[in-house]
């Protein structure tokens, strides 16, 4: 209705036994509606009719993103717009089951992700502290003259081992290293404590001392692998050692250019190279064939055979006798007995490696 001439609401009580009759007059209506905020959604409805932001009347529409407050006391209702608060307390209130739902899934699969990473990165990132603390170590394997008993040279053998745990065996280790390319800074790793323990020997070390260590398919691979080389032969700078580099047959090594040219040139830097575990892997003789080697390593499979029956042994022999056809130096891993150390002395093979030493 209109009071001197501005539009007015009228609003009777029913909660009394005497009529209370308030009017509301529009500039009230339009302060509570329209405010600072840009767009507060608030709304004054009156039955089936919509007082809007700016005062203007409409027909009552059915808004899905707004919340209706009504009260039994009271013949109005008040609308504004929804907010993630009170969708989130609706979903609590009325949604409990779909709540419990949601959190069960979510749980299970931080359960499952937690274990799958347990598996696949945990030992990886143990492996890569390992490495970065120090706690894989160079065992140093003698490398002997079974004729004289005199120490010829060195493997380098890894060990993972700190104050609390004992040491580990390569096998449990070296494989999560090359799938992860820990295999490269395990290689420097250990280079660098060679470099460091060797040094304080050199007065007692033998000229052509020989010292061997594995390098990976990966580490070869790898642009850094020259340099990576040539540095730690600045590390005996002073002595005369033989740094052997030992390319194994348990890894697929792609024979082209680029591979051939590293190791060639490696060689004609005064490095040895050997194949080792000769015989039980993937390059074979195409490996004999294009690249410069010094050295076979027989592998212990085939040394293990010699148990003094003469028959035991053939395969050796073929091995034996296609390596001396190729001008190449024989070194055998695995030696256990005094019946095997025997047999190689007698088949002039003289450079031994294995437990029995």
């Amino acid at each position: 209705m209109m009071v001197n001439k501005r539009p007015v609401l009228i609003y009777q009580t029913r909660l009394a036994p005497i009529r209370v009759i308030v009017t509301i007059s529009d500039i009230h209506l339009r302060d509570a509606l329209y405010s600072d905020t840009d767009d507060n959604g608030l709304a004054l409805w009156v039955q089936n009719q919509m007082i809007a932001r700016y005062g203007d009347v409409k027909p009552l529409a059915a808004d899905p993103h707004q919340e209706v407050f009504t009260s039994p006391a009271y013949s109005f209702r008040i609308a504004y717009p929804e907010s993630l608060l009170f969708s989130l307390a609706r979903l609590v209130n009325y949604g409990s089951g779909l709540l419990i739902f949601i959190f069960s899934v979510s749980l299970l699969f931080y359960f499952l992700m937690r274990k799958y990473l347990n598996v696949y990165t945990s030992e990886e990132e143990k492996l890569r502290y390992a490495i970065t603390q120090g706690y894989i170590v160079p065992y140093y394997q003698p490398l002997v003259n079974g004729k004289t008993g005199e120490i010829y040279g060195v493997e380098i053998l890894a060990r993972w081992q700190n104050s609390t745990t004992p040491a580990r065996s390569p096998a449990e280790f070296i494989p999560l290293a090359k799938r992860t390319g820990l295999i490269i800074p395990l290689t420097r790793s250990l280079r660098a404590q060679v470099n460091a323990q060797m040094r304080p020997l050199f007065s007692k070390l033998p000229d052509g001392f020989h010292i061997g260590l594995n390098i990976s398919v990966s580490h070869i691979n790898a642009p850094t692998f020259i340099d990576d080389c040539l540095h730690y032969q600045r590390g005996f700078e002073g002595k005369a050692v033989k740094l052997m580099l030992e390319i194994t047959e348990q890894e697929p090594l792609l024979l082209n250019g680029a591979v051939v040219d590293k190791l060639n040139t490696l060689h004609s830097r005064g490095f040895s190279i050997a194949l080792d575990d000769f015989g039980t892997g993937y390059s074979g003789l195409s490996c004999l064939h294009e690249l410069i080697f010094d050295y076979i390593k027989i592998d212990q499979s085939f040394v293990g055979r010699v148990t003094g029956e003469a028959p035991a042994s053939k395969l050796l022999d073929c091995v034996i006798e296609m390596a001396r056809t190729l001008s190449l130096r024989i070194i055998a891993e695995g030696v256990e007995t005094e019946a095997q150390r025997d047999y190689l002395n007698r088949q002039n093979i003289h450079l031994l490696q294995g437990y029995y030493f």
